[in-house]
């Protein structure tokens, strides 16, 4: 099981052109194609994205067990915020295969819509902090936990939640770095404030074959520390 988040989920960027998606437990590199949803255009209100389903990967309780599924949920199931947001990429995470599992004890909801991170596209927004149309990210707080995530082709959220994209990054790259690469930088970025320089000495890393400990290790490194 890869627990890195440089491993990223592609969902479909349209309806009309279907791509490839890896669901969270497909570690082995093999792909399932997911149709496209019933109804996807925007409307001739700029805040409203016109659209009765979408397609999404979600797991939980059923009567016959624990289930894993590829289903289409009505658009109004996605949960709450003030910000509809197209995902065009989710990265895999350790947390995301927790949720996926019925022994994660992960998941506060059920069903769940697992994906703890996401980049995208705002296609509808009642914030107005928040532009329709801007490239945004979303990650940390209850995303993929106790609020539907990034394993769906939109995810809606409080606008509190987005970011917007940094510039000289894109959704992809924005998901290859990860939940696990913005863990890193801050546990980096901490290390700093409290004073550690170029030539201190060897950094301990534990646990260095996860996703924040290896992302972690690349930035010592590219610091010139010894890790």
């Amino acid at each position: 099981r890869e627990n890195d988040a440089s491993i990223t989920a592609k969902l479909p960027k349209s309806n009309n052109h279907i791509k490839k998606s890896l669901c969270p437990l497909n570690t082995a590199g093999r792909t399932s194609q997911i149709p496209p949803p019933n109804v996807q255009a925007y409307s001739s209100s700029p805040k409203r994205f016109a659209m009765s389903t979408v397609r999404a990967f979600t797991v939980g309780a059923t009567d016959s067990g624990w289930q894993r599924s590829i289903v289409d949920l009505p658009i109004d199931s996605l949960g709450t915020g003030d910000v509809l947001v197209k995902v065009e990429y989710s990265g895999i995470n350790y947390k995301d295969g927790l949720a996926s599992t019925e022994s994660g004890k992960v998941a506060r909801i059920d069903p769940l819509i697992p994906g703890i991170d996401l980049a995208g596209t705002v296609v509808e927004s009642n914030d107005a902090s928040v532009a329709v149309g801007s490239s945004v990210i979303v990650h940390g707080y209850d995303i993929g936990v106790a609020h539907h995530g990034g394993y769906a082709q939109m995810a809606r959220v409080p606008g509190g939640w987005v970011v917007p994209m940094p510039a000289g990054l894109d959704a992809r790259t924005a998901m290859l770095v990860g939940t696990a690469g913005y863990t890193a930088a801050l546990s980096v970025a901490a290390l700093e404030q409290h004073g550690l320089r170029p030539g201190d000495g060897p950094v301990l890393v534990t646990g260095a074959t996860g996703g924040v400990d290896r992302k972690s290790t690349r930035l010592n490194s590219s610091h010139e520390w010894i890790s």
